[in-house]
């Protein structure tokens, strides 16, 4: 595995980590509960990395690739080099939203017990 796509997507991670922490601290100031919301954001920031990784891949398919080219006359056609690069970049937020949704269910079961 490519070690600048690990070294990526780590600091990537530790940048959502930070701003939740900055997003729980001001919603603990209005006395919400703490663990409720850390796992709400989670959840819901890994749907919004998994909608968009999987939207990411789908726009570089052969049948959006030529709605492009016909009806907006614009971009070039499909091409299999292209497509594989946007699914690599597509894989890298598909990875995050799995691990934020994967976070998101183990804050709230630890939060349970």
């Amino acid at each position: 595995m490519n070690t600048h796509l690990v070294k990526k997507f780590i600091m990537f991670l530790l940048t959502i980590n930070v701003l939740n922490s900055i997003l729980i601290t001001i919603v603990t100031l209005f006395n919400y509960p703490f663990g409720n919301s850390l796992a709400t954001l989670f959840l819901l920031e890994g749907g919004i990395m998994l909608t968009y990784g999987g939207f990411r891949e789908l726009a570089s398919a052969v049948l959006m690739s030529q709605i492009r080219k016909e009806v907006f006359h614009r971009g070039e056609g499909y091409s299999p080099e292209h497509h594989k690069k946007e699914c690599e970049k597509a894989n890298f937020f598909i990875a995050v939203g799995v691990f934020l949704v994967f976070e998101a269910i183990l804050i709230s079961l630890v939060i349970k017990m």
